[in-house]
């Protein structure tokens, strides 16, 4: 017996109702699956994207740099006349007035002595003077331990943005995480060792290994900051670090960094939604204006931005008028 004949066969001895039942199984599957097929058509799986309200907001910008605490008033005491040093009056870390004898020379020939005085008022932070040995240089120097200032280096990427009378918060270990503020007194005009780079990139004028590494190096600059009192832990040669305010923008809108994407004239751009009554939302393209930036957040500016804007984040693969979800 051939195949079709057998399978003739069979379906002769399946009952009429199972017939039937096997018909409408067959059907309802069909119609399961193509209804899935329908609502996926006009329901399509929805982008899920991260959100943020768009508000007002004080955008400070700050530079950063080490430095290390020094005295504003500092004076060395000095005596080149060889002179015997007879007595030591002071002692290190002592705190003299103006006037206060720090020593007692002895002359020799004349047998005379001659005392040498404290020109300021301050504490002792060195001696150079040794008692029975001639004077021949420092002998000792005094700072004033109440007026501090720190010394800054500042980047040359960041030296334009420099000026004095900027804010500074200074910080330092060994103070518990206390914070100083200060301003800005100095910035050198030159950056340190820049007549040695000068030297060497003359001598090396032809030798473009030479020239390549000097214009790839990195250029310090040095500023002083004064600080503010009270000034209660720091001390003379602690190492600090500085934050300088260089610019602040108050009451303006700003979004996270990762709200700003690039349209396809390379413009800046971010997307905002309205939300509909589904619980979706539709996504529009924006171009703006960049300005201030701070560690985390960009000023933005256009004629179209609100208030509490619904701002998408990390929008580059959104398109305009791309229907999405929120999440929450």
């Amino acid at each position: 017996m051939s195949l079709k004949s057998k399978i003739s066969a069979h379906v002769r001895i399946i009952p009429k109702n199972k017939k039937w039942l096997i018909i409408f199984i067959l059907i309802l599957l069909a119609a399961i699956i193509g209804g899935r097929a329908l609502y996926s058509k006009q329901h399509p799986k929805l982008t899920s994207v991260k959100a943020t309200s768009l508000r007002r907001t004080n955008l400070t910008r700050t530079i950063t740099a080490d430095g290390y605490v020094a005295s504003q008033t500092t004076r060395q005491v000095s005596d080149t006349s060889g002179q015997q040093v007879q007595y030591i009056d002071v002692s290190l870390n002592n705190n003299v007035s103006r006037g206060t004898r720090l020593c007692t020379l002895y002359n020799a020939e004349t047998r005379r002595t001659t005392g040498i005085y404290a020109p300021i008022a301050g504490t002792i932070t060195h001696i150079g003077a040794v008692k029975g040995a001639p004077a021949n240089g420092e002998l000792f120097t005094i700072q004033n331990t109440g007026n501090l200032k720190v010394i800054m280096q500042i980047k040359q990427a960041d030296i334009a943005s420099v000026t004095t009378g900027k804010a500074v918060t200074i910080t330092a270990e060994g103070t518990n995480r206390q914070h100083y503020r200060g301003v800005v007194a100095s910035i050198s005009p030159a950056a340190e060792g820049s007549e040695s780079i000068g030297s060497a990139a003359t001598a090396n004028s032809n030798n473009d290994t030479a020239g390549a590494t000097a214009k790839d190096s990195s250029a310090i600059f040095e500023a002083s900051a004064n600080i503010n009192r009270p000034t209660d832990g720091l001390r003379i040669g602690m190492k600090t670090h500085q934050e300088i305010i260089v610019a602040t923008h108050q009451n303006v809108l700003s979004v996270p960094f990762d709200a700003i994407t690039k349209n396809e004239k390379n413009a800046d751009e971010l997307f905002y939604a309205t939300k509909k009554k589904d619980g979706t939302a539709v996504v529009h393209a924006l171009p703006v204006t960049l300005g201030l930036q701070s560690d985390s957040q960009i000023e933005v500016q256009s004629d179209r931005l609100r208030d509490n804007m619904l701002i998408i984040l990390n929008p580059a693969k959104l398109s305009d008028g791309q229907r999405v979800r929120i999440q929450h």
